[in-house]
C-alpha cells in the first residue's frame, strides 16, 4: 500500500492559501512601488543631476549601497523591465544585476525569463558561474598550475622562474610556423629550438621538482593542471633531444593510432609540442573544452514511469546508466524491450511497494552499498481532478514520493502537468515539497520550451527536480543560449515525402505527369506548412483536434500507416500523420517500436511521449549538479540522442560503462602500439576492440599511417 504524503488539516490548508495570496500581493505591491519610484518619481529630478536624486533617496532612508539599483535601473535594466516585474524583483536583486556587467546580466536574465526564483545571492552565483565558463581552458588551467608550482617551488628559485618566463615566449616564437617553412629555413631554426629547449628543460625541472609522468599514463591524470605540466615536461624533453625534423612533435590519436583504435581517436586528447610551449608562454588557445560535450561519469538511474522508453533514451544520452525501467502497462514494457533488447525493464505498478522491492533488488545489489544516483519518471495524473478523498493506492505522486523516501537517491526529477505548481493547487504541491525538504532535498521546477531544444512543437514540459541539499548550489535550469530549432520540413521531409525528387524539377520534367504533380504538391506543402512549428503533440490524438491539425497540413486519423505515394496524394495540402512522422517530430529513433492493438492506440502512445531530448536536458543539469561536470548545451552534439542499442560497448564512448577508465586504457594501448612496445597485430586482435559496430568497420586499406620512429 502506498503511503500518503504528509497532509495538512483543512484549517491549515485554508491558512496556507490565505498566507500565500497575501505574500503574493505584498510582493506584487512592493515591486510596483519600486518601479514607481524609478520610473515616475526620480525622472522629475533628472535635470538637477545624479547627486540630487541620490540625496533624495538617502534622505528617504535608502542605503548608499542600494543607490545603483535606483539610479542605474533604466540604463542597465530597462530592456528587462517586464521580465523583472513578473519575477517580483526587489532592490537588492536590482543592485546585483547592475553591478555584474552586461554579459553576465544577459546570462542571469535567461534564468529570470524562465521564471526561476532569483534573488541577489542567486544573481551573483549565476554570474560567477558565467565568468568561470567564459574563461578559456588554458587560462583556468594556468592558474591551477601556478597554484601547484607555488606549493612546490623553493624560495631560492624565484629568480629562476622569472628567467624561465622570459625564455618560453622566445621558444614559442621559433616554433610558430615551423612546419610550413622550407627545409633550408628549418636547418637554421631547428638547432636554436633544441638549444633553447635544453636550457628551459633544466630550468623547468628545477621549477617543478617533480618526476615526469610516462606518456602512456597521461590518460589516468584527472587534474588538468597535472596533465598540462606532464605535457609541457614531455615537450621540452622531446625538443631538447631533437626528436623532430620536418614537423614539430605531436600525437593525434585519430591519425597516429592503428586500426581499430583510431576510430575513437576524436574522443582522445591530442598532444602538440607547440601547444604545450604556448601554454607555458600563456599564449594558449582561447576555446574552452571544460564545458564541451565529452564523456561523462556514468551514474545509476531508475525510471519509475517509463512509458515507451523515451526517458531512458534521454538518460543514457546524458551520462546516466538506466539501471531499470518500470511501468505499470505491460504493453509499454514489451515495446521498450522490442526496441532495446537486453535492457532492464519490468511491468510493475509503482503503487505496489512489494512488487517494486522485488524489481529493485537487482539494482540495489549492483550498487554494492553505493547510493542510487537518480530516480525519474513521468507523472501524468492530476490529483486535483479526483473527486472526494484521494486513493493513495492509485496516486502516482504519492508512490514516487514513497520510492524517494525508501531508496534515498542523490537526486530525482518527475515530469508533471503545469497545473501542479500553480497557487490554485498549492494544497497538492506544498505537501510534496515539504515532504522532500524533510527528507533533505532542495526542490525547484524546470520549465522547458520545446522549440529551444530542437523540437518544433508549441509545447512546454514541467519537471519537479530535487537534489540533496549538498548539491543545491550546482543545480541550474537547462539553458540553450542560441537555440537552433529545425523546421518541420527539415524533420519530416524524407518520411512524409519519400518519393519526392529533392534536387528539383529538372529530373522529372520529362517523366510522366504523376511524378511532376507529386513533386509540385510536396514542395507546396513544405512551403506552406513546413516552415512553422506544429501544435502540442501530447494532446493531439483526439477527434476534437482533427480540424486543428488539418489547418496545419495533417490528416490526424489516416486509414493506413503509410506516406502518400505518387498518383495517390490528395488534392488539398494534407499529409497523413503516420508513426514515422510522429517519431520524427518527437525526436525518436526511426527504429523505435511501439506495440499496441491497433494503429490508433499506437499513434496515441507516440504522441503522449515526451521527446527524449527534453529529458536529456533535465538529466544533464542534474548530472552536472551531482558531479560538477558542466556541459554547455550550445555545444554541437551536447543534446544529441544516443540511439545506440547497446547499454555498454567499448567503441561507443557514450556506451562505455567507465568512459574515463576505458579511454585511459585505449590511450595507453595506442601509445604503446605506436611506439612499438606492443605489436600492431595484438591491438587488432584485442577481444575488446576487434568487433567494432558496423558504422566503424572502415576498410583499413583506405587509410595510410605515418610510421613514427621507435
Amino acid at each position: 500500500m502506498a503511503v500518503p504524503p504528509r497532509q495538512f488539516a483543512p484549517h491549515v490548508r485554508d491558512q496556507i492559501k490565505s498566507i500565500q495570496n497575501s505574500a503574493f500581493e505584498h510582493r506584487k505591491q512592493g515591486t510596483a512601488a519600486l518601479l514607481r519610484i524609478i520610473e515616475d518619481d526620480l525622472p522629475r529630478l533628472a535635470e538637477e543631476g545624479r547627486e540630487a536624486m541620490a540625496s533624495l533617496l538617502q534622505n528617504d532612508s535608502v542605503h548608499r549601497r542600494q543607490l545603483p539599483g535606483y539610479l542605474d535601473f533604466t540604463e542597465f535594466l530597462g530592456a528587462y523591465r517586464d521580465a523583472l516585474n513578473v519575477s517580483r524583483f526587489d532592490i537588492e536583486t536590482a543592485v546585483a544585476l547592475v553591478k555584474i556587467g552586461e554579459a553576465a546580466r544577459r546570462e542571469v536574465m535567461r534564468f529570470v525569463e524562465r521564471q526561476q526564483p532569483t534573488d541577489s545571492k542567486e544573481v551573483y552565483r549565476i554570474a560567477n558561474r558565467w565568468r568561470e565558463r567564459s574563461k578559456s581552458d588554458d587560462e583556468s588551467t594556468y592558474h591551477d598550475v601556478l597554484g601547484l608550482l607555488t606549493r612546490r617551488r623553493i624560495r631560492a628559485l624565484r629568480k629562476e622562474g622569472m628567467a624561465f618566463n622570459r625564455l618560453v615566449p622566445k621558444l614559442h616564437d621559433l616554433m610558430i610556423g615551423y612546419d610550413d617553412k622550407s627545409p633550408e629555413q628549418k636547418e637554421v631554426i631547428r638547432p636554436k629550438i633544441i638549444e633553447m629547449a635544453m636550457e628551459l628543460r633544466e630550468r623547468f625541472q628545477k621549477e617543478c621538482g617533480t618526476q615526469a609522468i610516462p606518456i602512456e599514463d597521461w590518460g589516468k591524470i584527472e587534474n588538468p593542471a597535472d596533465r598540462a605540466l606532464a605535457e609541457a615536461d614531455h615537450s621540452l624533453n622531446v625538443l631538447a633531444a631533437g626528436d623532430f625534423d620536418q614537423e614539430l612533435p605531436s600525437i593525434v590519436p585519430s591519425r597516429d593510432f592503428p586500426f581499430p583504435l583510431f576510430p575513437i581517436g576524436g574522443y582522445l586528447r591530442s598532444w602538440h609540442a607547440i601547444d604545450s610551449i604556448g601554454f607555458l608562454a600563456r599564449r594558449g588557445k582561447t576555446s574552452s573544452r571544460r564545458y564541451a560535450k565529452r564523456p561523462l561519469e556514468r551514474l545509476s538511474a531508475v525510471d519509475v514511469c517509463g512509458g515507451v522508453g523515451s526517458g531512458a533514451l534521454g538518460l543514457k544520452s546524458s551520462g546516466f546508466f538506466p539501471s531499470l525501467l518500470l511501468d505499470g502497462d505491460k504493453k509499454n514494457v514489451d515495446s521498450f524491450l522490442a526496441s532495446r533488447k537486453g535492457w532492464r525493464a519490468r511491468a510493475v505498478d509503482i503503487n505496489k511497494p512489494e512488487e517494486v522491492a522485488v524489481a529493485m533488488e537487482s539494482v540495489v545489489q549492483s550498487l554494492q552499498g553505493r547510493e542510487l544516483d537518480l530516480i525519474m519518471g513521468s507523472l501524468p495524473t492530476k490529483p486535483w481532478r479526483i473527486k472526494g478523498p484521494i486513493n493513495y493506492d492509485e496516486e502516482l505522486h504519492s508512490a514516487a514520493m514513497t520510492m524517494v523516501e525508501k531508496y534515498k537517491p542523490r537526486a530525482f526529477f518527475f515530469e508533471h502537468s503545469e497545473g501542479l505548481t500553480t497557487r490554485k493547487h498549492a494544497k497538492f504541491y506544498l505537501p510534496m515539497t515539504t515532504f522532500f525538504a524533510e527528507q533533505g532535498y532542495y526542490t525547484t521546477v524546470f520549465s522547458l520550451n520545446h522549440p529551444e531544444f530542437g523540437i518544433p512543437q508549441e509545447r512546454t514540459s514541467y519537471f519537479l527536480v530535487g537534489v540533496k541539499n549538498e548539491f543545491a548550489d550546482r543545480l541550474y535550469h537547462p539553458i540553450v543560449r542560441n537555440p537552433l530549432t529545425p523546421t518541420v520540413a527539415h524533420l519530416i521531409a524524407k518520411v512524409a515525402f519519400p518519393y519526392r525528387t529533392v534536387k528539383g524539377y529538372a529530373e522529372v520534367k520529362d517523366k510522366p505527369t504523376p511524378e511532376l504533380t507529386y513533386n509540385n504538391w510536396s514542395s507546396a506543402w513544405l512551403r506552406t506548412h513546413g516552415q512553422n512549428a506544429t501544435g502540442d503533440l501530447s494532446g493531439a490524438y483526439t477527434e476534437n483536434n482533427r480540424a486543428y491539425w488539418a489547418d496545419r497540413g495533417f490528416e490526424l486519423f489516416p486509414e493506413t500507416d503509410a506516406a502518400c505515394e505518387v498518383g495517390t496524394h490528395p488534392a488539398q495540402l494534407r499529409i497523413p500523420m503516420t508513426t514515422s512522422v510522429i517519431k520524427a517530430l518527437q525526436g525518436l529513433p526511426k527504429d523505435w517500436i511501439v506495440r499496441r492493438e491497433n494503429l490508433h492506440d499506437t499513434m496515441s502512445a507516440l504522441c503522449l511521449t515526451t521527446p527524449p531530448v527534453i529529458t536529456a536536458a533535465v538529466a544533464r543539469s542534474v548530472h552536472a549538479a551531482l558531479t560538477g561536470e558542466q556541459v554547455d548545451l550550445d555545444t554541437e552534439g551536447a543534446l544529441k540522442i544516443n540511439a545506440s542499442p547497446f547499454l555498454h560497448h567499448p567503441h561507443y564512448v557514450d556506451d562505455m560503462g567507465d568512459a574515463k577508465g576505458q579511454l585511459a586504457f585505449l590511450w595507453r594501448k595506442g601509445i604503446l602500439t605506436m611506439r612499438g612496445d606492443l605489436p600492431v597485430d595484438m591491438a587488432d586482435n584485442d577481444p575488446d576492440l576487434s568487433q567494432p559496430p558496423k558504422d566503424l568497420q572502415l576498410g583499413q586499406e583506405k587509410f595510410s599511417f605515418k610510421k613514427r620512429p621507435t
